[in-house]
């Protein structure tokens, strides 16, 4: 068995579109790692890219709230279960944009808005 080291670091071979995929026998010896090594593999290469000591900080904003008309037996915003949350309409895009701008860039000092919704389908802009 190769060891770890002996692995390209990421993907090693490219393909017709010029993506970068790894080999199966690639993946295969990096699976076969011991789970503190890939740990401390993962560590090394996050410290030579990025801020080690930087926290991305995210914002989850609900954007709709109960009425999913799908029946998931799991989730809390199907219409199945009586939560006694009033439902709420998808949030306005132009509401949305207005908000983000008006921050304070140290009111949320973040770099990702997560946007989450009760839904059946995915909802794509034209914008």
């Amino acid at each position: 068995m190769a060891s770890v080291a002996n692995v390209q670091a990421g993907p090693n071979t490219a393909d017709s579109s010029g993506l970068q995929r790894w080999s199966i026998e690639a993946v295969v010896t990096l699976l076969e790692q011991p789970l503190n090594d890939l740990l401390f593999r993962a560590q090394t290469t996050h410290r030579s890219n990025f801020d080690p000591n930087e926290v991305q900080l995210s914002t989850l904003l609900n954007i709709k709230t109960g009425g999913c008309p799908e029946d998931c037996a799991y989730c809390p915003q199907s219409a199945r279960y009586d939560t006694g949350v009033e439902s709420e309409a998808l949030l306005d895009v132009e509401l949305f944009a207005a908000l983000r701008k008006s921050l304070k860039p140290t009111a949320l000092p973040d770099s990702v808005w997560a946007l989450h919704g009760a839904h059946r389908k995915t909802v794509t802009s034209t914008k």
